[in-house]
């Protein structure tokens, strides 16, 4: 390694032209009653030398160089490891993928001429994997509605293929290879963003009929799997008296499938069916519903969380 550098010689410290001076500042109307006159006194001092810098440190010694192996006349082909692509893109032609496969070996040294220096550890070239992805798209929601959504393909060292859907979509999908190929079958896909738009709907009806509904915003509730969890919580206190009202949890659990009915892009959830005595709902009761929305496509899966508070 190279050895350190000399330090630099610290620069001479500013010096002063005028040690100490004073500034009159005056408000007011010259003659007049509010007429003030204020004196401030400033002072400078010479500043300090700079240090002279350190000595750098010597440099390490260099490593020994790497050896790779060729035994062949012809020059390797480049290859393409890992690659994003646009969804559009892999439906009207396939990706392909290579991958160099290197196994190591020991005694470079013994192979160069004498007095050649590497490390004595070498990888050799044994041979090349190749395969294609492509993508079938059989979702009803039509992919230029998702063309910024992109899959990220690799291969392994076996000629293994993998792909990686973008984190902006959620994709249902199965996999087919066929030799060197392996097909993407899309069968359901909707927008990330979208599985978390609900919104809370308000209360509908009363006693045995009483349903919250928590509505679609996205319009995504045919693609998706949804399951509701709710904490109710009521109380026989006013909020408009002095003291804080107290809340009981009266249930607290997932909801059935015949719990839970979707009209278009709209939930009802059957309140009025769950297992309570039948004044817990009574109209005018204070109640607090918090409920708990996870929803689900595939291998992927997010929760939303929705709270009211008021009077049934």
């Amino acid at each position: 390694g190279g050895r350190g550098g000399r330090g630099g010689v610290g620069a001479l410290g500013c010096r002063c032209r005028v040690s100490s001076w004073e500034v009159q500042t005056c408000t007011g109307t010259p003659g007049q009653a509010d007429y003030r006159c204020q004196t401030s006194r400033y002072v400078c001092q010479d500043g300090y030398d700079g240090a002279t810098g350190n000595v750098g440190q010597d440099g390490q010694p260099g490593r020994d160089g790497q050896l790779r192996l060729v035994n062949q006349l012809e020059p390797l082909q480049p290859e393409n490891l890992v690659q994003t692509v646009p969804l559009p893109r892999l439906t009207a032609e396939p990706l392909w993928l290579s991958r160099n496969l290197w196994a190591p070996s020991a005694g470079a040294n013994a192979l160069l001429a004498p007095g050649s220096r590497v490390n004595d550890s070498y990888w050799e070239y044994t041979g090349r994997v190749e395969g294609a992805i492509r993508l079938d798209w059989q979702a009803a929601r039509p992919l230029p509605s998702l063309a910024a959504a992109s899959m990220t393909a690799a291969i392994q060292e076996d000629g293994g293929l993998s792909a990686t859907f973008s984190d902006d979509i959620w994709a249902e999908y199965t996999t087919q290879r066929h030799g060197q190929a392996m097909t993407v079958i899309v069968t359901n896909a909707v927008r990330s963003q979208d599985a978390t738009r609900l919104a809370w709907g308000g209360l509908q009806s009363n006693g045995p009929a009483l349903k919250a509904i928590v509505l679609d915003l996205a319009g995504e509730s045919a693609y998706l799997d949804t399951q509701f969890r709710v904490t109710l919580k009521t109380s026989t206190d006013d909020p408009r008296d002095d003291r804080r009202p107290r809340y009981t949890t009266v249930y607290e659990g997932t909801l059935t499938a015949n719990q839970v009915t979707l009209a278009s892009n709209r939930f009802e959830l059957a309140l009025g069916q769950l297992p309570l005595e039948g004044h817990t709902l009574r109209p005018g009761t204070y109640a607090i519903l918090d409920i708990t929305a996870t929803r689900s496509l595939g291998a992927n899966s997010a929760q939303q969380s929705l709270s009211w508070q008021g009077q049934i």
